[in-house]
């Protein structure tokens, strides 16, 4: 038997002529967070570039979003894959040899490493915010 446990639910209306939303996120046990109008930028071009795969060995693990929320990266031949906790595996693709882009969302994730190239932590870069994800494996 299976559980889904709901943490929080986003809610996204859209204003005048596209423009702009209003952005309400429904935490389960917590007060809702209303955020004000922000305005919908067009989605940045990204461009792919090629690394040495060697790299990739540095960033698998896992890191600690949120309590309770992972993001898993993995490593299948020469590519890198991020896995959210309860969410499918997605490829993602360097724009530096630290810097890499979702190409299903518009989402970006930064590796920090230490002295020997192993990620210590990665940040999420997603809807303007930039999220710090500390290793825990």
């Amino acid at each position: 038997m299976t559980f889904k446990r709901r943490i929080a639910q986003l809610t996204v209306s859209r204003m005048i002529a596209g423009r702009s939303v209003k952005v309400v996120l429904h935490h389960v046990h917590a007060a809702d967070e209303r955020r004000g109008r922000a305005e919908i930028r067009p989605k940045k071009e990204r461009k792919e570039i090629v690394v040495d795969p060697k790299l990739f060995d540095g960033y698998i693990g896992r890191f600690e979003l949120a309590p309770n929320f992972i993001l898993a990266v993995t490593r299948e031949g020469n590519q890198l894959f991020v896995q959210a906790t309860g969410q499918p595996k997605f490829p993602v693709f360097p724009e530096t040899a630290r810097d890499y882009f979702l190409k299903v969302v518009d989402a970006q994730v930064t590796f920090n490493t230490d002295g020997q190239g192993r990620a210590t932590e990665l940040i999420l870069h997603q809807n303007g915010m930039n999220q710090p994800a500390k290793r825990v494996e």
